[in-house]
């Protein structure tokens, strides 16, 4: 992680922002009317940091997280990416930015159904231009990394929903991101199985220095993360760090 001194006011210096978004706005027309989401949104993502976006359902909080991901577009404001606007990309322009800086993690595992576990994880690879062999091996290492070098050939259908989620989970960094964006990861899941997903997710920053923005409603994994967001109205408060770092620790 880079390792750049804040300056005096406490912003992060430059280098630090991977993502940041300013006076982002998304409006939808829902039976002739104009419907403001997201109002005016500002926000700095850092190179392998983690961040829980948190909220009551229906405050805009997927909205935000496609806008981040480049899935949709935002009716006002501005997404930069290591300097560079994305705003203004082609769209050919921002799949390929999804493609190879974004891993996406959804609530449901959207895995095809007719693909074992390593060609679902390959999926991105293939859509990369990155050779078949080459894609097989590395989904391979990442199934038996993330404790599933025994279901490798299985499809979805055999493979119980937490294993479903760390399929899941191999998919979204294949393409070795900058950012993992994920939408309630677990909520899925039963108890144990969220720990071991919740588990993999925290841990991208320490074994990959990959960034997180995950959208919870799971207060013990928002409490793991450097910051946690609360949005509220489309707007964004940031809650205060928790002052014992053992639920952070998952002791």
């Amino acid at each position: 992680m880079n390792n750049q001194t804040p300056d005096p006011a406490g912003r992060a210096a430059p280098e630090e922002i991977l993502l940041q978004v300013s006076g982002l706005t998304k409006d939808f027309e829902l039976g002739g009317k104009e419907i403001r989401v997201l109002k005016g949104i500002d926000l700095e993502i850092r190179k392998a940091e983690t961040i829980a976006i948190l909220g009551v359902s229906g405050v805009g909080k997927t909205t935000l997280l496609h806008i981040l991901g480049a899935l949709d577009r935002p009716s006002r404001g501005r997404v930069v990416y290591r300097g560079e606007d994305q705003s203004t990309r082609l769209d050919k322009e921002l799949a390929r930015f999804r493609n190879q800086e974004i891993g996406f993690v959804f609530q449901f595992h959207y895995l095809l159904s007719d693909l074992s576990a390593l060609e679902n994880t390959m999926l991105p690879a293939l859509i990369g231009g990155m050779p078949r062999k080459q894609a097989a091996l590395k989904a391979t290492g990442l199934l038996e990394e993330l404790g599933l070098s025994d279901r490798v050939a299985h499809r979805p259908g055999k493979l119980s929903g937490g294993e479903q989620q760390r399929v899941a989970v191999a998919r979204a960094v294949i393409m070795d991101p900058q950012i993992v964006l994920a939408d309630e990861p677990t909520g899925n899941l039963d108890t144990e199985s969220a720990q071991v997903v919740e588990d993999l997710l925290v841990r991208l920053r320490d074994t990959r220095g990959i960034a997180l923005v995950a959208v919870t409603h799971n207060p013990r994994f928002a409490a793991r993360m450097d910051r946690q967001i609360r949005m509220h109205d489309g707007k964004l408060v940031e809650a205060e760090k928790p002052e014992s770092n053992s639920i952070k620790d998952g002791t």
